[in-house]
């Protein structure tokens, strides 16, 4: 779907349920067969799609150089807080 399209732009969620499961999927099954997914355009600039994404398993994130800053420090913040909630439900 264009999220550009003049018609179809109010209907572009990355954030709708059925997005987020599809993702999912594809990430989910990368991540079992070794392949690396990465994240680029549009889905890198919003923190809360981030979030979940990282916490798929995406491993890149391409977004453009004014955001790079602002997102090194998010997915530096975010993995921290992944990797303490991992290690708190493991005692």
């Amino acid at each position: 779907m264009d999220r550009r399209g003049v018609r179809v732009a109010k209907h572009s969620n990355l954030m709708h349920p059925a997005v987020l499961r599809l993702v999912k999927m594809v990430t989910d099954q990368c991540n079992l067969k070794g392949i690396e997914s990465c994240i680029c355009g549009h889905a890198a600039y919003g923190p809360k799609i981030v979030e979940k994404l990282i916490g798929y398993g995406i491993k890149t994130i391409s977004t453009n150089p004014d955001q790079v800053l602002k997102m090194r420090k998010f997915v530096c913040r975010t993995e921290k807080d992944i990797v303490l909630r991992n290690f708190r439900h493991s005692i």
